[in-house]
């Protein structure tokens, strides 16, 4: 009784004293264990085996892909959302924009040489519209800042993106997500790892993701949706403790529908010009993406001895897309435009990685050979009364432009039909070095050279456009609307038109990079150095 009095009159007391007897007993326990201590994440962006992120002297960020899963982020544009001075724009997979530091690359064409090297378990997928792939089973995602020719070879002048799939492991495991959501919002995310042998083991990721689009068009569908699948199968052989072959085959499939564009000077009729409500963009359900990737990926690696190991890394890569949009953003017939992209890549890396730990020197060296075919074809059909004036002003202001309040725009029956296609085939050599070397104490050098010598074949042909008889285009007279790309001279005649030449050029890096731990033991490393990019 007395201890429920004491209690009762002095709870204040009492909360003090819990406090205190808690304080103490957390303070004679041992240490927090290692275990609970931030998980560092291992990259591999310097092509010399595993290494903390900490280590390497690069301006990089890199996420596990447990991290990405529980942050709910399956693609690129999410990655560049966490990542400082980095901006994916996600307009369709077909159509992404790469931006590092402020410059951005995100050209379609099949001649075009990316600014940003995009590179999956270790090639080069870096032709836009094969390069947006969805992210899901990953061992991580590095993403480096500033120019990486040295490691990423041509393309990489103002950075890198590198996807690592995760491997098979050696026990049974499985996994799966789910998720849902408003206008029909469905997400699974599943793999499976099995074992086979003592020495093979298999695993399998599926992704897909599904959402109608949140912008109604009044002309039929939905615009900024999300349709996309994605299946990877891995095999890890290890005949022996020093040999491993890795077989990893990829396939994606992004089927949704248009993006919605929205002219500010155009009315819509039972809408208005903002971006957020519905559109009324012509051809309605015929807007949207249809899009295919494969990629197929062969890695030998050979440990030889404690110091040597050798790596094959063979791949080929192809995508097929044809994506359909109202460029003029509005439901005049005016600009309606395709693109069908394809491409196909082939890739044979060998590489000899050494580690002379008493000397205080790491490094590889190689060379690669890099084989791409692909084109862009991009038919255009234009309204002949509306393609001149639209978009200069509002439609009530513009005479001859077929619009009234009640109808919206009427097309005239008179169209201008113009179609271009450029080619790109590429064939490249690559031979390279790099090392680092611990100089004194905890002062490293790394130094890195790269040779790349570049055949490249530029094509191009597209007929002259076709005007129905009798038309005319406003602000050219009596003259059809065809007389725009005679004077833009954007026609061949038919003709088709190319170009080759070689490219020679030596691209290196030199940082200096000192590592306070190894001597003061604080966890800061201080870097600079000298990185230089390439872009033929």
């Amino acid at each position: 009784m007395r201890s429920r009095h004491l209690l009762q009159a002095r709870p204040d007391r009492f909360l003090l004293a819990l406090l205190v007897a808690l304080a103490t007993s957390a303070g004679a326990q041992d240490p927090p264990s290692e275990d609970l201590a931030i998980e560092e994440i291992v990259v591999t962006a310097q092509g010399r085996g595993e290494q903390l992120l900490s280590d390497v002297p690069i301006n990089m960020s890199a996420y596990s892909g447990e991290e990405l899963a529980d942050l709910g982020i399956f693609t690129l544009e999410g990655v560049g959302q966490l990542t400082p001075g980095v901006l994916v724009q996600n307009q369709s997979p077909n159509n992404p924009a790469y931006n590092i530091r402020g410059i951005t690359t995100d050209d379609g064409s099949a001649q075009f040489e990316p600014r940003v090297a995009l590179y999956y378990n270790g090639v080069n997928i870096s032709r836009s519209r094969g390069s947006f792939l969805a992210v899901h089973d990953m061992e991580r995602i590095e993403v480096l800042k500033g120019p990486q020719s040295t490691l990423f070879s041509r393309s990489a002048e103002i950075g890198a993106i590198s996807y690592i799939s995760k491997r098979p492991g050696e026990d049974f495991d499985a996994g799966l997500k789910l998720q849902g959501g408003n206008y029909s919002y469905f997400l699974a995310d599943a793999y499976l790892n099995i074992p086979i042998t003592d020495w093979l083991s298999s695993r399998i990721a599926v992704f897909h993701n599904e959402r109608e689009g949140y912008i109604e068009n009044l002309s039929g569908g939905t615009l900024n949706g999300i349709g996309s699948t994605s299946v990877r199968g891995s095999l890890r052989a290890t005949p022996t403790d020093d040999l491993t072959f890795d077989l990893i085959l990829t396939y994606q499939k992004d089927d949704q529908p248009g993006t919605s564009f929205k002219g500010v000077n155009l009315p819509t009729i039972g809408s208005n010009t903002s971006p957020f409500t519905a559109a009324d963009l012509e051809r309605g359900k015929e807007l949207g993406l249809d899009r295919d990737v494969y990629n197929a990926t062969f890695i030998a690696t050979w440990q030889l001895n404690d110091v040597w190991q050798l790596t094959s890394n063979s791949s080929f890569h192809k995508f097929d897309s044809n994506e359909a949009f109202d460029a003029d953003g509005s439901a005049s017939p005016a600009l309606f435009f395709r693109e069908i992209a394809e491409g196909e890549q082939f890739n044979q890396e060998l590489k000899a990685s050494f580690d002379f730990a008493d000397w205080g020197l790491d490094g590889f060296f190689g060379v690669n050979y890099f084989y791409e075919d692909g084109s862009q074809n991009v038919p255009l059909v234009l309204d002949d009364a509306t393609v001149v004036p639209i978009g200069l002003a509002a439609a009530d202001d513009v005479p001859g432009l077929l619009y009234n309040p009640t109808d919206g725009f009427v097309q005239n029956g008179n169209s201008t039909l113009f179609e271009f296609t450029n080619f790109g085939t590429t064939n490249e050599f690559d031979i390279w070095a790099d090392a680092t070397y611990n100089l004194i104490d905890a002062l490293d050098l790394t130094v890195g050279i790269r040779g790349i010598f570049l055949w490249k074949e530029s094509k191009y042909i597209a007929p002259d456009a076709v005007s129905q008889p009798g038309t005319s285009c406003p602000g050219f007279g009596d003259n059809p609307c065809s007389l725009l790309f005679d004077v833009g001279g954007l026609t061949s005649q038919g003709e088709l038109r190319s170009r080759t030449g070689s490219f020679n050029q030596a691209v290196g890096r030199a940082i200096f990079n000192y590592d306070f731990e190894e001597r003061f033991d604080q966890d800061i490393n201080v870097f600079a150095g000298w990185n230089r990019g390439w872009r033929p």
